[in-house]
């Protein structure tokens, strides 16, 4: 719910030894809009109810076949045309408005939007789908108390009006999201509790033609969509959890898009021809907690010298192959509010000594590192950072446990200190400074608690000036990177990759592949 996931996937090994024996359709250079779209997906989708959803596949497959009232606009970045997840576009709303306060939000709904059964999509349906959800158990509950949402009413077959508790800058970028897809009432009301696990219906550009989670999903034009015809008349998505095969089948052809592809694959397929990577920054960040409750790292001076002791630059060209970047916030790069004031790390040994032994522990001490043996580069990482720490005189035993173990680990605040990755299910720094650093939330595992930040975050959660927000939020990274309670260690990079003859990927800071953007 509160971060998105890419771990847990399942695949079928039927399905990869058919793909490579060409099964698939011919190479993208040869296609026509009436050959499948083939993707690669890291593993099969979790759910597909929009209320539950929260991975990689489950995501885009309800993204696609569902609409929203309004959703992420796209802007220019140099050249290339990215979406943006701070500004917005009308979806099933075709235009906004709200009072002087911002509490009160009214949309005003399409004419011609359907469901892909033919069913037309009015405010009884938005009403529907967000009353019912926010008394359910789920995402749509969860974030529409993030957002204040208090009220949802019609005012006539098209027009919906939302009022708010309170302000709250989180609220459309909120409601621009896969939870808050609308659903067909009159179809939903009847559909027992465990239906929408495996089913979709929805008023977006594709609807869902078949399912089997341990192969694939396929998805055709849905014929009823108000918006311009998709490009692609039916997209296949093949669930294969070993990331050598989807680089051998976009290689070859076998499959014209490929996701999560390991930084070696993608440093050999820079030297393919017949393939495009497209590489974007993530705001997936990974970073070294310390448990602040379990000394010494209740030592702000230790946690500094920690900070002048990581080779920051060995572990992005060595472990990530230059697939993640610096950071030097908490915050990632390209989240609003962004800064890297406070943050003056480097590699430094001599000033790593000198703070541990300003801090009394010149000669260094001991301390239990645990880690999650499932991540391949987290390995690498705890190795490079207990040699470079051993020349303090700091000795980290690293303690190897399985991924559940290290959840349940991770939730109860249990390790002395860990490497972990977040991703934030809404693009805001309050939001993901809260979920990971506010004092006493179930989240931080590094126990972490500046009264001063925690009243900083409320401060500026309920602060209508947005240029006040800004200074707030920019003023609470400047202590947290000065007390660094983590190491930040890199940012991922998100890269795409598209056979030849495929164009029109769309990179979105949310990493869900909009299937309508592909020619």
């Amino acid at each position: 719910m509160l971060k998105k996931a890419l771990r847990g996937t399942v695949g079928s090994l039927a399905a990869v030894a058919a793909l490579l024996l060409g099964s698939v359709s011919a190479p993208a250079a040869t296609q026509a809009a009436s050959t499948p779209l083939v993707i690669a997906y890291p593993g099969s989708p979790r759910t597909l109810d929009t209320w539950l959803a929260y991975d990689l596949t489950s995501d885009a497959m309800i993204l696609n076949v569902y609409d929203q009232l309004i959703t992420y606009a796209q802007v220019k970045v140099g050249k290339q045309t990215q979406g943006t997840l701070n500004a917005y576009a009308p979806m099933l709303a075709t235009h906004w408005t709200s009072n002087a306060d911002h509490t009160v939000y009214t949309f005003y709904l399409r004419h011609n939007a359907k469901f892909s059964n033919g069913d037309p999509v009015t405010a009884a349906d938005v009403v529907w789908t967000y009353q019912k959800g926010m008394k359910a158990t789920g995402n749509l509950s969860f974030l529409a108390t993030e957002g204040a949402i208090k009220s949802v009413a019609a005012v006539n077959p098209y027009e919906v009006k939302i009022t708010l508790s309170h302000p709250d800058s989180m609220f459309l970028s909120i409601i621009a999201m896969y939870p808050f897809s609308i659903l067909d009432a009159k179809v939903a009301a009847k559909a027992s509790g465990t239906y929408w696990n495996s089913h979709e219906l929805g008023s977006g550009p594709y609807e869902l033609q078949s399912l089997d989670p341990a192969s694939q999903a396929v998805f055709v034009r849905n014929p009823h969509y108000w918006g311009p015809k998709p490009h692609y008349a039916k997209v296949i998505l093949k669930f294969i959890t070993d990331a050598s095969v989807r680089q051998q089948l976009v290689e070859s052809g076998g499959v014209q898009v490929a996701l999560a592809l390991s930084p070696l694959a993608l440093q050999t397929l820079a030297r393919s021809p017949l393939v495009t990577e497209h590489t974007n920054l993530s705001e997936d960040i990974v970073f070294f907690g310390m448990n602040e409750q379990d000394p010494p790292f209740n030592n702000e001076l230790v946690r500094q010298a920690l900070s002048y002791a990581v080779p920051y630059s060995t572990l992005i060209h060595q472990v990530e192959l230059n697939q993640a970047s610096a950071m030097d916030s908490s915050v990632p790069i390209g989240m609003p509010d962004h800064t890297g004031a406070g943050w003056n790390y480097s590699y430094n040994l001599t000033k790593a000594k000198a703070l541990l032994a300003q801090a009394g522990h010149a000669k260094g001490f001991t301390f239990t590192f645990t880690l999650d043996a499932s991540q391949p580069d987290w390995v690498q990482d705890a190795t490079l950072l207990q040699a470079s720490f051993a020349k303090l005189g700091v000795t980290m035993k690293i303690a190897q446990v399985s991924d559940s173990e290290y959840q349940t680990l991770l939730n109860a605040h249990k390790m002395q200190a860990y490497i972990e990755q977040w991703d934030s299910f809404v693009n805001d720094p309050g939001y993901h400074l809260g979920f990971l650093l506010a004092g006493g939330m179930a989240t931080n595992a590094a126990n972490y608690s500046n009264p001063t930040v925690n009243k900083l975050l409320t401060q500026a959660e309920f602060d209508p000036n947005t240029a006040q927000r800004t200074r707030l939020y920019q003023r609470i990274q400047t202590i947290i990177n000065q007390q660094a309670p983590f190491l930040d260690l890199y940012q991922y990079k998100w890269t795409v990759v598209t056979y030849q003859g495929v164009s029109g990927y769309v990179f979105y800071p949310d990493q869900l592949l909009r299937f309508w953007a592909f020619k």
